[in-house]
């Protein structure tokens, strides 16, 4: 990792405030120091509070109410994450540390991993949350859904624990800044094998009806939806789809999911002072798709935590088994992928929660097909992989 400057560390220490003798997050971001004084910044303090167990697990970064709380074994990366939401307005990452003498724990490493604060160094309202691999690199990103006046922020995964705020550069930030948003989903609403982006808003204070304040979009605010553009950027385009969209609502909850079994994502959405909303996806001419319905073994019956990777020509795409989404939401938990032209999945790979795989080549497109993880062993794996496999779809809702 490289020399660091006993100087520079000396310096970073005189920033330590607050509770329990904890780095202020503000003040060490506004120092600037470089990885490696971090890194032996954080660590020092991460291995004195495991000696005193009487300070606060969340006492690093402030975090006194969680809000909501996700799980993440990123593909292939073998680390077991928690993205912890707080109502104060941090987010904390908690990496799960597996050692005989801590026999099982958890770490703040939040600001160590660049995801306590913004790129501007300051810490932001965070409402939902949704992870997925919008840059097709493997690993799981995440976005976060904040208050007006700050933006609905990109946490970019750059491997080794590590978290770039790409938020400004692949345009999310302006669009978003005058709105209060909550539910928040990743969702190839085309099928053209891209993670798009839809999020509902509304203010937080009934009050915004009657008064504007600045660049506040009032109390009932329109939805937003972010078209990716396959190059990187993101293109707000949530005003061409209609009333739909543009009606003004006070919304919370948005939970994602092909509910007539067509192969087109559909949205719910719960709303404060009205009625759910089932918003029905009726794109034309969308892709070819794949819709994957896992069933675990034994009381891991839905497969939570089971990796799906999708192969298509060079392209792969990864998708994960999760319970709890957006904001106080659950999508559908069988995982979909966007095919655009392509007829078949060249390989079809399941990661499943032990630990074991299971796979299929040559999937045609277009259909649902279903996992079984039965028993470890040879014989069972070949049956396992067997068991990716047509499924009758079931009638279509309503």
């Amino acid at each position: 990792m490289g020399k660091t400057n006993a100087i520079e560390i000396e310096e970073l220490r005189k920033v330590y405030k607050g509770r329990g003798g904890a780095p202020d997050a503000e003040a060490l971001y506004a120092a600037q120091p470089s990885k490696n004084a971090l890194v032996q910044l954080v660590t020092e303090y991460l291995a004195s509070r495991r000696q005193n167990r009487d300070v606060d697990s969340s006492v690093l970064f402030g975090a006194d109410k969680f809000l909501t709380l996700k799980g993440q074994d990123g593909p292939g990366k073998g680390k077991n994450m928690l993205h912890i939401q707080d109502a104060n307005g941090l987010f904390v990452v908690k990496e799960l540390i597996k050692t005989a003498r801590e026999g099982g724990g958890f770490t703040d490493e939040a600001l160590f991993s660049g995801t306590a604060l913004n790129r501007m160094g300051r810490p932001e309202a965070s409402m939902g949350i949704a992870v997925g691999d919008v840059d097709g690199d493997g690993d799981e990103d995440l976005i976060l859904s904040h208050l007006d006046r700050e933006t609905n922020t990109l946490y970019l995964n750059e491997g080794d624990g590590f978290f770039e705020d790409a938020t400004s550069a692949r345009g999310l930030a302006a669009p978003s800044w005058q709105y209060t948003s909550f539910g928040i989903g990743w969702v190839d609403y085309d099928n053209d094998g891209w993670l798009d982006l839809m999020v509902v808003n509304g203010h937080v204070y009934p009050q915004m009806a009657e008064a504007k304040l600045g660049a506040s979009a009032g109390y009932r605010q329109r939805k937003l939806f972010f078209r990716n553009k396959r190059d990187g950027t993101f293109e707000e385009i949530g005003e061409s789809f209609g009333p739909a969209f543009t009606e003004l609502r006070v919304s919370r909850g948005l939970a994602l999911g092909d509910l007539d079994n067509d192969g087109r994502l559909d949205v719910v959405i719960g709303d404060i002072h009205g009625k759910p909303q089932i918003l029905h996806n009726r794109v034309e001419s969308p892709g070819n798709w794949l819709l994957v319905d896992l069933e675990g073994k034994g009381k891991l019956t839905d497969a939570i935590g089971a990796v799906i990777t999708a192969k298509v020509g060079d392209r792969v795409m990864s998708r994960m088994v999760r319970s709890g989404t957006s904001y106080l939401s659950q999508e559908d938990m069988r995982q979909h992928f966007g095919l655009a032209d392509a007829a078949k999945v060249d390989l079809v790979e399941v990661r499943w929660p032990d630990g074991s795989t299971s796979g299929v080549e040559d999937v045609a497109g277009s259909r649902r097909v279903e996992g079984r993880d039965l028993k470890a062993g040879a014989l069972e794996h070949a049956i396992a992989v067997a068991g990716l496999r047509d499924r009758p779809a079931r009638p279509p809702v309503g």
